[in-house]
C-alpha cells in the first residue's frame, strides 16, 4: 500500500461534563514540556457502560518534559509508550522520561518507519494562502491518517486489548495521528459519534501550549518552518473542527461499508479481540 505524507502538527484538554451531564474525571495537571496530555477516561458508551479512567493517556511529544512533568507521569504508572511516530521523527525528538521510562512500542501511523513526514508536510503547508486552504487540506489528510493508517491503528488496539495499559498514546502534536486513533479507539469501544467528537475537539484548547511546544523546537532547528506560515493559516492547522472527524466516518462507510466492516477488515480486529478490548478498557 502507498502511504502519503499527512503528519500535521498540535493539540490539549478542558472539558469537564460528558455527554448526558456525566462528569469527567478530574483534569490532570498539565505537563509543561508536553502539549495535549489528557486521560481519555470517563465517557459513557451506548451500551452504559464507562471507558475506564487512568488506563489510556494521550498527548503531543515528549522530547521536552521537565523534572516535574516526570512526577506527574511516574505518579501515573504508565507501562507503556504507544509512540506513532517514525523512526526519523523519533531520532529528531526523543522521549525524555528520565529514569522512569516505560516500555515503547512503536507503531508509526500510516507512514513508513524512517519517513520524516514533518518536513515533507511543512513544503505542503507552505502553498496555504488561505484559513479555507489550510481546512481543506487538513480534513483531507485525517480522513488519509483513518484510511491509509488503518492496520497501524488496529496494531494500537491490539496491543491494549492484550494489557498494554496503563498506556500513553502520542505523536508529535497529539492532535492528528492520536486524534484519530483516539477516535476510532473509542468508537470500537461502543461510545457514540458525539463523545467522540467531543474528546477530538479538545485539542484545539491546546493552540497556545502548542505554539509554545513549536518554538522551542524552532531554537533547536527541528520546527520545520512551521511558524512562518501566514497567522490564520497556523491557526486553521493547530485547530480541530467537527467536520474532521465527520468526514473520517464518511469516508469508513464510503469505502468499506460501515465501521463494523471497517473494524474486520481495515483495522483487522477480531470479534474476541474487540471482545478482549471492551472487557479491559470499560467499567460498569
Amino acid at each position: 500500500m502507498t502511504r502519503s505524507k499527512f503528519f500535521l502538527p498540535v493539540a490539549l484538554v478542558s472539558l469537564t461534563m460528558a455527554p448526558c451531564g456525566q462528569a469527567f474525571p478530574a483534569d490532570l495537571e498539565q505537563l509543561t514540556g508536553a502539549a495535549n496530555f489528557r486521560d481519555i477516561g470517563g465517557y459513557r458508551t451506548a451500551d452504559g457502560r464507562t471507558i475506564k479512567s487512568h488506563v489510556v493517556y494521550r498527548s503531543g511529544e515528549l522530547s521536552g518534559l521537565t523534572v516535574s512533568d516526570r512526577h506527574v507521569l511516574s505518579s501515573l504508572r504508565i507501562r507503556y509508550e504507544i509512540d506513532l511516530r517514525t523512526g526519523k521523527e523519533r531520532e529528531e525528538a526523543p522521549s525524555q522520561w528520565g529514569e522512569n521510562a516505560p516500555e515503547v512500542i512503536a507503531i508509526p501511523v500510516g507512514e513508513s518507519r524512517n519517513s520524516s513526514p514533518a518536513a515533507s508536510t511543512a513544503m505542503g503547508f507552505a502553498g496555504l494562502k488561505t484559513a479555507e486552504e489550510a481546512q481543506r487540506y487538513l480534513q483531507q489528510a485525517t480522513v488519509r491518517i483513518a484510511t491509509q493508517g488503518a492496520a497501524d491503528i488496529g496494531e494500537v488496539i491490539r496491543r491494549l486489548a492484550q494489557g498494554a495499559e496503563p498506556a500513553l498514546i502520542h505523536c508529535t502534536a497529539g492532535k492528528d495521528r492520536t486524534g484519530v486513533t483516539v477516535a476510532v479507539l473509542m468508537t470500537v469501544l461502543g461510545a457514540p459519534r458525539d463523545a467522540v467528537e467531543r474528546e477530538y475537539m479538545r485539542s484545539s484548547e491546546a493552540i497556545e501550549q502548542q505554539l509554545e511546544r513549536m518554538k522551542a523546537r524552532e531554537r533547536t532547528g527541528t520546527a520545520s518552518g512551521f511558524l512562518s506560515l501566514q497567522p490564520e493559516v497556523l491557526q486553521t492547522l493547530l485547530s480541530t473542527k467537527p467536520d474532521y472527524v465527520e468526514a473520517v466516518f464518511r469516508a469508513i462507510d464510503e469505502q468499506y461499508g460501515s465501521f463494523d466492516a471497517y473494524t474486520r477488515s481495515g483495522l483487522k480486529l477480531s470479534a474476541s479481540q474487540t471482545q478482549a478490548l471492551r472487557a479491559r478498557l470499560l467499567e460498569p
